[in-house]
């Protein structure tokens, strides 16, 4: 089985200079929210449950995809996690620019006009509590680098055709990964959320966000051996860890009320049995891990040595 995804990168042009953001891509998912449902949504001063356009427009799939009633798969949860990621760090902005990952998961892919139009619309808004004008200026994918917008004026060309991501278990032998977290990760483990690095509550985060994307977005459940993969993801340890915990906020127009999203930033170090994770952490890297993912949370680079092979003089 395979994840499709396209990974783009968005310019965005402040005319009065970029805000002072803390984490960007926090506020800038804010208000998304609203520009995707001001130009997709037909009835924009209804709820999404009872609409009868809900399940087919396209605001409804993004942000309300609803879990399988018949029970089949995430029946604890009351909304399937959304098709897309942002991501931007301090190295993407300049004075008055800003650029920002924008990447599209399976089905969601055939709507990236609608994220452009929403990009748009969001920049008429104005972003964040002042709200801060910008233009929309480039669209670029980032395997290709073909440019496919520019200008505030010109016209989205096609995309070409999306990455695919094995969803499988490899067979490299990997005895030790180094983690550089690129943004806060909020891990929960055991109802807790963790302060300090686990693999075991990595592994759990990446199965069950990987297994909803492709259940709701994909190609249906990946044929893995979950608990097989939990007990195998028992053994390695964090051996150097230079993390810390960062506290965030953001303020929730929908709550009304100012929410903490902390997490774990740095980097570090894990040895064992590491093989069979490879191809699924690569997968991670693209589509993040742990909780508020789509605000940019969770984001990560993985670098892994392969165990070294005894040669045999004969």
């Amino acid at each position: 089985m395979e994840l499709q995804v396209k990974r783009l990168e968005l310019a965005l042009s402040f005319e009065n200079g970029v805000p002072p953001f803390r984490f960007a891509t926090n506020t800038l998912r804010g208000g998304f929210g609203y520009a995707l449902r001001k130009v997709a949504c037909a009835f924009r001063h209804r709820e999404c449950e009872g609409c009868l356009a809900e399940g087919q427009c396209v605001y409804s799939y993004v942000f309300d995809t609803i879990p399988d009633r018949r029970g089949e798969f995430m029946t604890r949860y009351n909304r399937a996690p959304h098709p897309f990621v942002f991501f931007s760090n301090g190295d993407s902005v300049s004075e008055k620019n800003l650029r920002v990952e924008l990447t599209l998961i399976g089905k969601a892919i055939t709507f990236l006009p609608y994220f452009v139009l929403a990009m748009q619309e969001l920049g008429r808004m104005g972003l964040g509590r002042r709200r801060e004008p910008f233009v929309l200026e480039k669209v670029v994918e980032l395997d290709s680098g073909r440019t496919l917008l520019e200008g505030s004026n010109s016209i989205l060309e096609r995309p070409g055709d999306p990455e695919r991501f094995p969803v499988m278990v490899s067979d490299e032998p990997v005895e030790r990964m180094e983690f550089h977290l690129l943004s806060p990760l909020r891990l929960k483990y055991n109802g807790n959320l963790l302060r300090e690095p686990s693999f075991r509550a990595i592994v759990g985060s990446l199965l069950r966000r990987i297994s909803s994307l492709c259940y709701f977005h994909g190609e249906g459940k990946p044929e893995l051996d979950y608990r097989g993969l939990a007990d195998v993801a028992e053994s390695p340890r964090v051996m150097e860890d230079d993390t810390r915990w960062v506290e965030m906020s953001r303020f929730s127009t929908r709550q009304e009320d100012w929410m903490k999203l902390g997490g774990i930033t740095g980097d570090f170090a894990v040895e064992g049995e590491l093989g069979p994770f490879l191809d699924l952490l690569r997968l991670g890297e693209a589509v993040g891990i742990g909780k508020a993912c789509t605000f940019g949370f969770g984001r990560y680079n993985v670098k892994a040595q392969r165990r070294a092979t005894a040669l045999t003089v004969q």
